[in-house]
């Protein structure tokens, strides 16, 4: 009895550990695929880019989205003429122009079961100026999968992230995103002079505050 359990246990051992492996060299050849249609220049994520839709007639091409993509248009110009990331969302919130998130889950019709901010922010922004899609160029591989068993995702290095130029039509041109790209490597500042009078009038005002409290005391 205890010998034909014993060969059961190892017949199922075997045949799990062959199931690991079949599932194991399909993830891998799965990762190989789709590594060439990144290669291929082929859009692979989800959902498109605030600012473009997949071609419907190619699930893998992206062609323009009018209306957010002239908030993209609008946000880089901002940006270049001195607006910081949390001006431009502050104006935007203030103007009641969706957030990426709002608009994608308003054009699908269905709420947003996360329960996330759908109102735009510096950094939300931030990404956007950063994104190269913007000039026609397609980037993935930004993150690959470690575990075939969890489907946990490690970041990869920017250096070996798949880039493929002109692979759709472009919102911003280069030349524009050359000169904007000088500005967001630059160290963050107060880049609207009408912030840092605000700013500078509210420490006076505290200050001022601060000397009556004083002369009160004495």
């Amino acid at each position: 009895m205890h010998i034909a359990q014993a060969f059961l246990n190892n017949i199922f051992e075997i045949y799990n550990i062959s199931n690991e492996m079949y599932a194991k060299d399909i993830s891998r050849k799965v990762r190989s695929a789709r590594a060439v249609s990144a290669r291929q220049g082929k859009f692979l994520g989800s959902k498109p880019p605030f600012g473009y839709i997949r071609c419907p007639t190619d699930k893998h091409k992206l062609i323009i989205d009018e209306k957010p993509a002239q908030i993209i248009s609008r946000m880089f110009d901002m940006f270049a003429s001195g607006d910081s990331g949390r001006h431009i969302s502050d104006v935007f919130n203030n103007e009641g122009i969706l957030s990426p998130r709002a608009y994608y889950y308003q054009q699908i019709g269905q709420e947003n079961p996360l329960n996330e901010s759908m109102t735009w922010n510096s950094n939300t922004v931030m990404q956007l100026l950063r994104n190269p899609v913007y000039i026609g160029n397609m980037v993935q591989g930004k993150r690959r999968v470690t575990s075939f068993k969890t489907k946990s995702r490690a970041v990869v290095p920017e250096d070996d992230w798949i880039v493929v130029e002109n692979t759709h039509e472009a919102i911003i041109g280069k030349d524009s995103w050359a000169k904007e790209d000088s500005v967001r490597k630059k160290p963050p500042r107060y880049q609207k002079r009408r912030n840092q009078s605000v700013r500078g009038n509210s420490t006076l005002r505290r200050l001022r505050s601060f000397h009556d409290i004083q002369y009160k005391a004495i």
